[in-house]
């Protein structure tokens, strides 16, 4: 029950022709979680342009619209933004002092979606609302798909198991052998997209700042916070308390510590990505765990660590053919790098536990203008530290991918740096291709590598682990002395385990176009 309602409560809702409960009890339950004097009711009507007024007469803020009405909708709306425009139907309409304009986050889940099985055949089933965002979703990942509708129903018997079926109708007990079949009718996995502003009382000190938590991440949260039910048991269950904890949470990971090397029993180890920053402060990690104590049971230990923010850096060659385009190579560069900063940002690879597919950015690369013919793109993975400054200190990074084992040439190089033994010199690190790694400088009038010292650490190719020790650094690469190591990596497929955070470094990546 919503403790807030009042004369101030704001009213979002859901027309349908016959509506149900699972918006009301995830909206409701989201609201109540975050102290948001706001609720959410479903609503059967039969005139949606009535329906629509009323939203205006009464002021409500905002409304979900299903079967039938995502298309009818369309004509009493005063706004629709780009992806409703070239889909032709909405899902959601905001009201800002009158004005309601539509939205389709059916859109960005059918993406969602859908981006995690680019190479396969599609077929959706159906032809209204939903299916039509279905079918712009695939458009815009390359997707050549079979649209099944009354007219060739009958194709279904005999569609293969190595293939997506995305179900848009409401028609029930569809039999088929695919593995791989979204049910967005029955299992209501996307839902309504609302924009909150929501009144916060300071209480404590606050530390890293951020913009209200997106709706699609309440979505996620706020049935594992019900489910958790106050007790940490699972590793769910510490994540989603967490979250409670700490709301400045960006993404979050939970391992148990027998899952380390040498294993630690009765830990669970919980990386925490904020949403400003890549870690949190000591103080703040304190205060984590001191607060979980009163959820954890008594035999678990519970550690907050920082995340491994792994980079990924892509170095790309596109060729393509002058005779098909006016573009210049600066200008296809350009359209490669923003085509690729866009898929970086709509996609789930950054994240822990995620998996970056060199494959689906060789596409997008291909696909960012029709001149372009074939791209040869190369990975690299960079991992930043921050030394001890004037310390002899031992160094610890941990990839958690394994490295290319190349008998010729080096995989590992770092920027440069200063040292206590060299102190007139910048240092470079290389690994010497049989798993050590040796320090040397450049030749200021040839260039040429001079070795300085052998053997100051070691490299692990197949765990993808590098050893520093005995360095006293004195000094950076950077003005933050920041040192940047990167390797080459056996698979152009990077995957993120444990506390790795995969980040796809677009600043840092090159495009490069050459004309055939």
């Amino acid at each position: 029950m919503n403790q807030w309602i009042n004369k101030d409560t704001e009213i979002y809702c859901s027309f349908a022709e016959t509506a149900g409960n699972t918006g009301c009890q995830m909206m409701n339950t989201s609201f109540y979680y975050y102290g948001l004097n706001k609720i959410y009711k479903s609503f059967s009507v039969s005139n949606i342009e009535e329906a629509v007024n009323a939203v205006k007469t009464l002021n409500i803020k905002g409304f979900a619209i299903t079967m039938p009405y995502k298309t009818q909708v369309l004509d009493f709306v005063d706004k629709c933004d780009d992806d409703v425009k070239q889909i032709g139907a909405a899902n959601t309409v905001l009201n800002d002092n009158g004005v309601l304009t539509a939205y389709n986050t059916d859109y960005l889940a059918a993406r969602t979606f859908l981006d995690d099985s680019l190479g396969l055949d599609l077929y959706i089933l159906g032809n209204g609302g939903y299916s039509k965002a279905v079918q712009q979703a695939a458009k815009s990942l390359g997707y050549d798909y079979t649209l099944v509708t009354r007219e060739n129903w009958d194709i279904i018997s005999s569609i293969g198991t190595n293939v997506i079926v995305y179900n848009c109708t409401p028609v029930e007990n569809i039999q088929v052998n695919t593995s791989r079949f979204i049910d967005c009718i029955v299992t209501t996995k996307t839902g309504s997209q609302f924009q909150f502003t929501p009144t916060v009382t300071t209480t404590v000190a606050a530390q890293g700042g951020a913009e209200i938590e997106s709706v699609s991440s309440i979505k996620y949260s706020a049935p594992k916070m019900f489910a958790a039910q106050d007790r940490a048991v699972t590793g769910d269950d510490y994540a989603s308390i967490v979250r409670k904890i700490y709301p400045a949470t960006s993404d979050i990971i939970t391992f148990g510590g027998e899952q380390d090397d040498p294993p630690e029993f009765g830990k669970v180890k919980i990386a925490i990505k904020p949403r400003v920053g890549n870690s949190i402060s000591s103080f703040t990690k304190q205060e984590i765990v001191r607060k979980l104590k009163s959820y954890t049971v008594a035999s678990i230990t519970p550690e907050i660590i920082d995340p491994s923010i792994l980079y990924i850096e892509l170095d790309s060659t596109i060729s393509y053919k002058s005779s098909k385009t006016t573009e210049t190579k600066a200008e296809i560069s350009k359209k490669v790098t923003t085509a690729v900063d866009e898929y970086t940002a709509s996609s789930q690879t950054e994240k822990f536990d995620g998996r970056f597919r060199h494959s689906r950015y060789a596409g997008v690369i291909d696909g960012a203008d029709s001149s372009i013919t074939s791209n040869v793109t190369n990975v690299t993975l960079r991992k930043d530290f921050y030394p001890t400054l004037n310390s002899t200190f031992y160094y610890e990074l941990c990839f958690l991918n394994e490295f290319k084992d190349s008998c010729d040439n080096s995989v590992m190089k770092s920027t440069g740096f200063v040292v206590s033994e060299y102190p007139t010199f910048t240092v470079y690190l290389e690994d010497d291709t049989f798993g050590k790694i040796d320090l040397y400088r450049l030749n200021s009038l040839t260039g040429e590598k001079v070795y300085v010292k052998k053997e100051v650490g070691e490299i692990d190719y197949t765990k993808g682990e590098i050893k520093l020790y005995n360095l006293t650094i004195i000094s950076g690469s950077y003005s933050d002395n920041k040192i940047e190591i990167r390797v080459e990596p056996a698979s152009k497929d990077v995957d993120a385990m444990r506390e790795v955070y995969l980040d796809v470094d677009i600043s840092k990546s090159n495009f490069s176009a050459v004309a055939e």
